[in-house]
């Protein structure tokens, strides 16, 4: 029964360090994703932190993609600044970019 708890014991703590390990990798590429979008981003720097926030939070499938990064982070087109631009438009006042 000992042995047991020891075993039961041993594979919980594998299981909390490879998780933890997991997700430090995950918060890397968030991280690398945000710059690099950011860094390549030629628009208005409000549009620039919403969109590339949005496409960085979740970096689902990421291993799949390439190891080129102008393939494997998004960068936003024109198309998404002009649909940004249809669903926010610039208000009156005049707000800090």
């Amino acid at each position: 029964m000992r042995n047991n708890c020891a075993a039961l014991l041993l594979v919980s703590l594998l299981f909390v360090v490879a998780l933890a390990d997991d997700q430090s990798e995950t918060d890397r590429k968030r991280e690398d994703c945000n710059n690099y979008c950011y860094n390549a981003c030629i628009y208005p720097a409000k549009f620039c932190r919403w969109w590339c926030g949005g496409r960085c939070e979740n970096p689902i499938f990421w291993e799949s993609l390439t190891d080129d990064v102008s393939k494997k982070y998004p960068v936003p087109k024109e198309s998404d600044f002009s649909a940004y631009n249809k669903a926010h438009p610039p208000s009156s006042s005049h707000e800090e970019v």
